[in-house]
């Protein structure tokens, strides 16, 4: 946030990144869904995977601005 313009900048940038994101995390979602874990794993591997996609958000977004 130190401009305007690398707020703008962010916003574009990380807008790509989280829709690639998001249908990779869709691909993962639909892939494990074919395997029988109950639901408690199922839980685990959607909170870690969520997780994983803001990490991969911020990593590439920062990188971005540097």
């Amino acid at each position: 946030m130190e401009s305007d313009e690398n707020w703008q900048l962010a916003n574009q940038y990380s807008n790509s990144v989280m829709l690639k994101a998001g249908l990779g995390l869709m691909l993962i979602g639909v892939i494990l869904s074919f395997f029988a874990f109950n639901q408690a794993v199922m839980g685990v591997l959607t909170g870690v995977s969520a997780l994983a996609g803001g990490i991969v958000i911020f990593f590439f977004t920062e990188k971005q601005l540097k």
